[in-house]
């Protein structure tokens, strides 16, 4: 905050519209200009008067009321650039006060300013703002959205990032102005703008960092990634080989939100052989927690490649998660 004091030489504004000098009070001016039922507002700082302004104020806006102290039904707002005289055009009569907010260049708001006001239309209407100061506006809080953020197998997202700040407005924070801290590092990374990808099924905190007009805010939320993991039950991965009239059991789990893995029974899951192979058939035989079986019968020949296209939709989120089996027949397997 700088102390400036407002004289006839030295003029500080606040608006926009042409510049007047005065040597009395802060001054509302009506002008002639007005439609019916409205009043030009100029406001001016002038002579013997020192009032607190954040020195990195770029532009004001001004919200006009028909309540006292800021409240009632706004009728009239308007942002300027910062001058030494502002004039606002075609102020309704009814207008009863105004809230002046200063803001950064960079679209902060860093400082709030309310005083009661009279019009009169066809004069000039004073007011004392001897006792009338820009109160600081600073922030309170960091809040990270969605929490938690869902990811699934190799996907990339990001957090909305809000600051909120003490006159009950809030900012949105560009994630690449972020720090970001991952607490489990194999679960997902960030890169420099922002951006987190997952690794593997798990869970994990995010811890952000983020200062504004000099005060350290700090937030956290949750990463989980999920998505559906088949493998071949007999080795754990995702191809296998068989001769003909051998078969393998198909095993299923994905990583939920809540943690754990939730074993998907086989009736929840869409099955597909490709391509389609006379002699290779899909079996559940009564298996239950995900688990199916694969028949590769006696008529399929050596040399067949064939891929089990599984997938499943959770019933809570509605998301839909797939995976990809292989299996090599081959004339005898070792």
């Amino acid at each position: 905050m700088a102390t400036v004091l407002l004289s006839v030489v030295s003029l500080l504004a606040i608006g926009c519209g042409s510049s007047t000098t005065s040597g009395s009070d802060f001054v509302f001016t009506g002008g002639s200009n007005s439609g019916a039922g409205t009043q030009n507002l100029t406001f001016q700082f002038v002579q013997a008067q020192a009032v607190e302004v954040p020195e990195n104020t770029a532009s004001l806006r001004f919200d006009l009321y028909d309540g006292p102290a800021g409240t009632g039904t706004l009728l009239f707002t308007q942002t300027e650039a910062f001058a030494p005289s502002i004039t606002l055009f075609d102020v309704p009569l009814t207008v009863q006060s105004v809230v002046i907010t200063a803001i950064t260049q960079d679209g902060v708001p860093i400082g709030v300013l309310t005083s009661d006001v009279t019009i009169a239309p066809e004069t000039d209407n004073v007011v004392d703002l001897s006792n009338v100061n820009f109160e600081p506006i600073t922030p309170t809080a960091l809040t990270l959205s969605p929490d938690p953020l869902i990811l699934g197998d190799e996907e990339t997202g990001s957090f909305l990032n809000t600051v909120l700040l003490s006159n009950n407005t809030s900012l949105l924070i560009p994630s690449a102005d972020i720090t970001y801290t991952i607490a489990n590092p194999l679960v997902a990374n960030v890169s420099t703008d922002g951006q987190f990808t997952s690794v593997q099924n798990g869970n994990t905190t995010v811890t952000a960092q983020y200062a504004l007009n000099g005060v350290e805010l700090n937030a956290t939320a949750d990463i989980c990634v999920e998505y559906l993991e088949f493998t071949w039950e007999e080795n754990e991965e995702r191809s296998i080989t068989l001769s003909p009239g051998q078969s393998a059991h198909v095993f299923g789990c994905y990583f939920a939100k809540t943690g754990g893995d939730i074993i998907i029974v086989d009736e929840d899951l869409e099955v597909e052989v490709n391509p389609a192979v006379n002699g290779v058939t899909i079996e559940d035989n009564g298996l239950v927690e995900g688990r199916f079986e694969v028949v590769v019968g006696e008529s399929v020949p050596s040399g067949t490649t064939i891929t089990v296209d599984v997938s499943y939709t959770d019933p809570d989120t509605g998301r839909t998660f797939s995976d990809v089996l292989t299996i090599n027949v081959v004339s005898q397997v070792d």
